[in-house]
């Protein structure tokens, strides 16, 4: 249950953090370049993000994959998806 909570995290928080990229623009003021302070781009680099994101759900995929292997492939495809939206959103 524990490798679930992790995975499920990690993915809500990286699924968060591409839309907040893919929003960014919308999100910045236009007078100071500034991102609001619900915006995670207000406390880290959009690169910076990327890889905090990554890193977490890399690691909760392995972990999923190492306790169960083949149960939960969809879990881990929509991971794979997420993983790829994170690393083409706006840069």
């Amino acid at each position: 249950m524990a490798a679930l909570t992790r995975f499920s995290s990690a993915f809500g928080l990286a699924f968060q953090a591409a839309d907040d990229l893919d929003d960014a623009e919308q999100e910045r003021d236009p007078k100071t370049g500034a991102y609001p302070e619900t915006s995670v781009l207000h406390y880290l680099s959009a690169d910076e993000i990327r890889a905090h994101s990554s890193r977490e759900l890399s690691g909760a995929t392995e972990k999923l994959r190492s306790l169960w292997p083949a149960t939960h492939e969809s879990l881990l495809q929509i991971a794979a998806q997420l993983e790829s939206a994170l690393k083409a959103s706006r840069k």
